[in-house]
């Protein structure tokens, strides 16, 4: 499609007579002289129908490779932008979260912890109360003894 009509276009410059070409007068230096080869080039108007063309190929190209161009950075420009938009929902929704982490009186995971040591304060104190009761029955125990009274 697009590359065979740039090689026509291409090829078409190529035809005899346009080319740059040696003057045939120069002859070839001898070893350690300068080159004096002269080239000599066709007019300008055996290439501008070659040029215009090349020029009209690549105008097709450009015509139609640029809406799709376009599109996509279209395209691009709204990706960005979402992506922008998403990072900084993110970066709220983070600053959100650490003020109500703060806000509260503990973490949720330490609650459950806190629950299962309390129940196990309680039966402690309640082992500690009955020791309490031994202590003091110790004591009455002593004196009903040296009392004979038991």
């Amino acid at each position: 499609g697009e590359d065979e009509a740039m090689a026509t276009a291409v090829a078409a410059t190529k035809t005899p007579g346009t080319s740059l070409t040696r003057d045939s007068k120069t002859t070839s230096s001898a070893p350690g002289e300068e080159d004096n080869t002269v080239i000599t080039l066709r007019k300008p108007e055996t290439f501008t129908s070659h040029l215009d063309a090349i020029e009209l190929v690549l105008l097709d190209q450009v015509r139609s490779k640029s809406e799709r161009f376009f599109r996509e950075t279209n395209r691009f420009s709204e990706l960005q932008r979402l992506v922008s938009t998403s990072v900084e929902e993110v970066r709220d929704l983070r600053t959100e979260l650490h003020s109500i982490r703060e806000r509260c009186v503990t973490n949720v995971e330490v609650v459950p912890v806190m629950d299962d040591g309390r129940r196990d304060l309680r039966s402690i104190s309640r082992v500690l109360e009955s020791v309490e009761d031994v202590v003091n029955c110790k004591a009455s125990i002593a004196s009903l003894m040296g009392a004979g009274d038991h």
